[in-house]
């Protein structure tokens, strides 16, 4: 059922109303030829079929008014994005899409490949080795949350206590690469078990941003 206000548009109007009188006139040329009772029984039937008519039109009119405010919104849309594209509006769609496309190749170079189950297994193995102790674990971009994730879930079955802070602040925002500062000696030790068991290179940072235990972070991913 259209809403009411569709029933009073200038479309459904004029199409109810010629419907209507195109009806009457037919039934004014009948009244003299057939019997009373089947007069007004097409008289019924004539009603109904008009208001019919109506309806459909003031349906045509609802979808037409809710397809144009549909496209207005996606213009708008296209506009904000072109926007922030730094794309010219008036530019063919070829081109957001190409710069669409562009944005996300580079996230894709930027983010980390994430652990194989074989790694995580032989990270977990190595961890072991090594006196179990509370480690930050450190990553301030979504690209390298995935493999922040997993190295603080190897942590997590090695029997260590992994405290995750995923997003900026302490100092790891733009940092690079993945970094272990350690107070205690132990940097070297937990470089040397991810990289022998993952392949990943680690930057070990001795006396340096020194805190009650172990930070590692997983930075922006070198190109």
């Amino acid at each position: 059922m259209p809403h009411a206000a569709f029933w009073f548009t200038g479309t459904a109007l004029y199409v109810a109303t010629s419907f209507t009188f195109t009806t009457v006139v037919g039934l004014i040329g009948i009244k003299q030829i057939i019997p009373k009772r089947e007069y007004y029984v097409c008289f019924g039937f004539a009603l109904i079929l008009s208001l019919g008519a109506w309806s459909t039109a003031a349906l045509q009119e609802q979808a037409s008014a809710e397809q144009a405010a549909q496209n207005r919104e996606f213009k708008n849309i296209l506009a904000k994005l072109a926007q922030r594209l730094n794309v010219p509006l008036q530019a063919p769609p070829s081109s957001l899409i190409s710069k669409l496309d562009e944005i996300v190749e580079r996230s894709k170079l930027r983010e980390w490949e994430p652990l194989h189950p074989d790694q995580s297994n032989a990270l977990v193995a190595k961890l072991k080795l090594l006196p179990a102790q509370k480690i930050g674990i450190g990553c301030a971009s979504p690209e390298c949350k995935e493999l922040a994730n997993q190295i603080a879930d190897s942590f997590r079955r090695a029997g260590w206590n992994p405290i995750k802070h995923f997003g900026g602040g302490l100092g790891i925002d733009g940092v690079t690469s993945i970094n272990i500062y350690s107070c205690n000696g132990t940097s070297a030790a937990i470089q040397k078990s991810i990289e022998s068991a993952t392949q990943l290179k680690v930057s070990p940072h001795e006396d340096e941003g020194c805190s009650d235990f172990d930070f590692l972070v997983v930075g922006e991913k070198p190109f």
